[in-house]
């Protein structure tokens, strides 16, 4: 996707990529909640921008989902009384991230093994 991009938008891309990647997955691990909400925002934004570059994988659906853990129960939608939300209490959203996670896993394994058939017949 970075051939049809211009330099500058692509080493760009790149440096924000490695940062986020490297250098903002220690704030996975930190005791601040602020820290682990910069760094979900981060990592969402980061996979936002690849999708809208072109590749269409399920993996960054998957690390979406799976960085929902870098946040408080505070910042989840909890249903109110009355209220349009599906979601009761937050703890709640545990059992859909992880049908959510495990639907995704499958999917990338069953689109993998589908693109490598494919290109393996294409070699034929």
């Amino acid at each position: 996707a970075h051939l049809a991009m211009p330099e500058g938008v692509g080493q760009f891309s790149t440096l924000s990529a490695l940062v986020i990647e490297i250098g903002l997955a220690f704030l996975f691990l930190a005791p601040s909640p602020e820290a682990r909400r910069f760094a979900f925002v981060a990592q969402t934004f980061l996979q936002i921008g690849i999708a809208l570059a072109g590749n269409f994988g399920p993996f960054n659906l998957l690390t979406t989902v799976v960085a929902l853990a870098l946040l408080e129960d505070s910042d989840l939608p909890v249903a109110k009384t009355g209220g349009s939300f599906l979601i009761s209490r937050a703890e709640d959203l545990v059992p859909m991230a992880n049908f959510a996670s495990f639907f995704f896993a499958v999917f990338a394994v069953v689109w993998t093994l589908h693109n490598q058939t494919a290109a393996c017949d294409a070699t034929w």
